[in-house]
């Protein structure tokens, strides 16, 4: 196995992008993808290439990341601007072992800058990477190819199975912006037990952040409708004490009033005993009497829901929703009976869930384990 630099195993073709504005490229609409440093940002009528190459970003790509890739292949005709290299290997070497060699390479020692990291061609060019035989590359390429391929699978199972959660609530319920089932109605507030903000504002600095204690709920723990413990924060046992009034506990639904998109719920899972959530997390203790965290929670994403209180946002910098604009807003109120008949499709879907979550992490274990394999990465 040989060490060589990229300029030895690609010709650059950054002389032939070019970058076009927005209203540039609202003038060449069209079907041809128009490519930046993650992929695809537009469609145009006119393309710059049409080969297959490898794109490698030169300014605000995922450097760093070990989920996002800093390169990917493209086929076909493109257009490509400025914020990419534009790679076309050089014969004997594999294009897609070229990808992945390059897809979560290391650039902290090529790269420019601290605020936007910038990858310039000359850097870019003295990247150094390890190249077996052409018989090897094909091998590992196919492998990595194929453990993709199997990821991408599993991704699009999930994302099957959130768009069957969404049609049986549209099924029982209908459409909460449009209620045309005439359930009776009645506000956030008056439907939760408990509704509150976050109880820290800006005191709580990553300072008070421990390794152990009580779980803090931050926004970057709120997907839609899935809890992403991933992302762990802690308080200390003592400092909880006097937060203690703020608790909220499994089945509670968390809805997340800032970031993107501004407004998404989830409910607290039954693996977590006790939590106090960071501001800009809003808590809503379901009244049980009138409705189920399932059904809140499943509202509180359904895509037209979440356009009509688009108007609720405080400010045009950070998009927060208003909490108190958000608690007057009106519910519809199906019986408890058909809510209970949701919830009991989610729970089967779950499990479900659960299983494709578990072979996605073995999936996941198992790409990155061959990347550190073939690539160091």
């Amino acid at each position: 196995m040989q060490t060589k630099k990229l300029k030895d195993l690609v010709e650059f073709l950054d002389n032939r992008r070019k970058p076009l504005n927005n209203l540039e490229r609202e003038k060449m609409k069209g079907d041809i993808p128009y490519y930046g440093a993650n992929g695809v940002v537009d469609y145009v009528s006119e393309y710059l290439f049409d080969e297959p190459l490898i794109l490698l970003a030169e300014d605000g790509g995922h450097f760093g990341s070990k989920t996002k890739p800093i390169a990917y292949k493209i086929e076909g005709k493109a257009w490509v601007n400025n914020h990419t290299h534009v790679l076309k290997p050089k014969n004997g070497y594999n294009i897609d072992f070229l990808k992945w060699s390059l897809s979560f390479y290391d650039v902290s020692k090529y790269a420019t800058g601290s605020t936007r990291v910038k990858l310039t061609k000359g850097d870019a060019e003295k990247m150094e990477l390890k190249i077996p035989d052409l018989n090897t590359q094909q091998e590992i390429a196919h492998v990595l190819e194929q453990v993709d391929k199997a990821r991408q699978q599993r991704k699009g199972a999930n994302a099957l199975t959130d768009q069957f959660l969404q049609s049986s609530f549209l099924s029982l319920f209908g459409d909460p912006v449009k209620n045309e089932k005439g359930w009776k109605t009645d506000t956030v507030r008056n439907l939760a037990e408990k509704y509150s903000d976050g109880p820290f504002g800006s005191n709580l600095k990553t300072a008070h952040y421990t390794t152990t204690g009580v779980r803090i709920i931050r926004l970057q723990n709120i997907g839609v409708n899935e809890f992403k413990n991933d992302d762990e924060a802690y308080v200390s046992s003592e400092h909880y004490e006097i937060l203690k009034k703020h608790s909220c506990y499994p089945g509670d639904v968390l809805i997340g009033t800032m970031g993107e998109p501004n407004l998404r719920a989830c409910i607290l899972p039954l693996s977590i005993k006790v939590a106090v959530n960071k501001a800009d997390c809003v808590l809503f203790k379901p009244n049980t009497n009138k409705v189920l965290s399932e059904y809140v929670s499943y509202l509180f994403n359904i895509p037209s829901f979440v356009e009509s209180v688009a108007n609720l946002v405080l400010g045009q910098t950070r998009g927060r929703i208003s909490m108190g604009r958000l608690a007057k807003v009106k519910l519809p109120v199906p019986p408890l009976s058909l809510q209970q008949q949701f919830a009991d499709i989610v729970a089967q879907a779950e499990r479900l869930r659960q299983k494709q979550r578990e072979s996605e992490r073995e999936l996941e274990n198992l790409f990155q384990g061959l990347l550190q394999k073939y690539f160091g990465q």
